[in-house]
């Protein structure tokens, strides 16, 4: 290999001299020459051809360019790169394939002179991206600069031979949502039904300005659901919640937020990983306090099928993070509680919440203070709640197999009523496939006190918890039996 250089980051201060164009020998004993090439980190750019002009500092490549970088590969049949703008141009057959897929546009533009992590600006013309089954298509593709992406012209399918979803003025910002001024559906080669306020959310905790939401209960009532995160500045946030329909009382909750301390990005580590935060501009890190009201252990893995991974869990209970919040909150009717359990209001409340790691584990609390009330009853209660999770990480104990272990507790105290309740559980993972992950979860949990309302009670507190996830490339699917032994009943199943 002739390495022309080897630095620490682009874009280096090269002095390149021209190197002659390869000629294949014929001779199969007769060494072929290496092509020039130029190292910088992670980043690896070869060429047939390269010649860098001192008098423009211009690095000119040319015939079967090839960049890798981190499991990416771009290729092209020249390149230009400026080191003083900071700046590459890649012309002609451009392909870029990846773990997600391969794109293939006529030119692509790359801008890296802004110091601001992440904050990359470019420019792609004649756009063909194939993902497992989508096709999608782009006349141009425009990115700012600001951690967004902007689209002219485009469309997708994952079958042309229904639909195609036409969208021209498209706003991508990863993380948060995507917008078109102009969308279509086309279904077959004629009938086309326009889409008005085409917008699509990517991040539930941030949610904009939204539309109501259809929802069916376990009745299959039909009701929405509206919810609105407001941001007054950098640290303070209002969220509102409301749901209706479904044949009973609509259910709100106003919060005020603040917080002291930001939460911490966990950088991505493995290739996966990595590729996928390409696809991310820099999220809003806003946090929202844990609704305990409404669902307990939403963030665990053994307890909430829309948890992707064990992964996942550790991420949202380790992330560093402090804040307070006060609100207000209205028929509040919770899931996965015992039989007949209250439907409560809570005039106000305010508390704190924080997270983080410590030696290894993942611990996060909330402490919350205020008052009580069953709904339609004039018998109020003022009481503090202190929920908390701490979360083991996992220990292997065979090839494809790991033990974890979990905690919860809850204790509620006021008036001169104490109840409270904590539940250890023991986790066991095996992956037989790169496909196939499969999970079991015992928890014997122990109650203490007399509680003041059946909704602070478990609704089970012997049980066994089992997972199934497949994770095909075009498909996943995730399973989750619940079963209490008290009971001798599967009492959920979640897929």
């Amino acid at each position: 290999m002739t390495v022309i250089a080897d630095i620490a980051a682009l874009p280096p201060a090269l002095f390149l001299r021209e190197s002659a164009p390869i000629v294949r020998s014929q001779d199969p004993e007769q060494p072929v020459p290496q092509r020039p090439t130029i190292i910088s980190g992670k980043l690896k750019l070869e060429a047939d051809r390269a010649h860098f002009d001192p008098a423009t500092n211009l690095t000119s490549l040319t015939g079967n360019v090839v960049a890798t970088y981190e499991g990416a590969r771009l290729s092209s049949v020249d390149a230009e790169i400026n080191h003083d703008t900071k700046q590459g141009r890649f012309r002609n057959s451009v392909k870029l394939v990846d773990q997600l897929g391969t794109m293939t546009a006529s030119e692509l533009f790359i801008d890296w002179s802004s110091e601001e992590e992440d904050a990359i600006s470019g420019h792609a013309k004649d756009i063909i991206l194939d993902a497992y089954e989508a096709h999608f298509e782009a006349e141009e593709l425009i990115l700012p600069g600001d951690g967004s992406a902007r689209l002219e012209r485009a469309w997708f399918s994952t079958d042309q031979r229904y639909y195609r979803v036409l969208l021209d003025g498209v706003v991508i910002r990863p993380g948060e949502f995507i917008s078109a001024r102009k969308a279509v559906l086309q279904l077959g080669r004629g009938l086309r039904i326009p889409i008005p306020f085409f917008r699509v959310n990517l991040n539930p905790r941030v949610t904009g300005i939204q539309a109501p939401v259809p929802k069916i209960d376990d009745d299959f009532n039909l009701g929405y659901s509206w919810a609105q995160v407001l941001q007054l500045g950098n640290r303070s946030t209002i969220h509102l919640n409301y749901r209706g329909g479904m044949e009973r009382v609509p259910t709100t909750n106003a919060q005020l937020i603040y917080e002291i301390s930001e939460p911490k990005r966990r950088k991505p580590q493995t290739e996966a990983e990595i590729q996928m935060e390409r696809l991310r501009a820099p999220s809003n890190p806003r946090l929202l306090p844990n609704n305990v009201d409404v669902e307990r252990f939403t963030d665990g893995y053994f307890d909430n099928v829309i948890v992707t991974g064990r992964q996942q869990e550790e991420n949202d209970i380790a992330k560093r993070h402090l804040i307070v919040f006060a609100g207000h909150s209205t028929n509040i009717i919770s899931s996965t509680r015992p039989v007949g359990a209250e439907e409560l209001d809570r005039p106000y409340y305010f508390g704190v919440q924080g997270g983080g790691a410590i030696g290894g584990a993942s611990l996060t609390a909330q402490l919350r203070y205020g008052m009580v009330l069953e709904r339609l009853s004039t018998e109020r209660h003022q009481r503090a709640e202190l929920m908390g999770t701490a979360l083991s990480p996992l220990v292997n104990v065979g090839p494809n197999l790991s033990f974890g272990f979990r905690a919860d507790v809850g204790v509620f105290t006021g008036e001169g009523v104490d109840f409270g309740w904590v539940r250890p559980m023991a986790t066991l993972m095996a992956r037989p496939s790169k496909e196939v992950t499969l999970g079991l979860a015992y928890f014997r949990a122990q109650e203490w006190g007399s509680a003041l309302y059946d909704v602070d009670r478990l609704y089970s507190k012997k049980g066994l918890h089992f997972r199934v996830d497949l994770d095909f490339k075009a498909t996943d699917i995730s399973i989750l039996l619940k079963y209490d032994f008290d009971r001798k009943e599967l009492y959920d199943i979640e897929v």
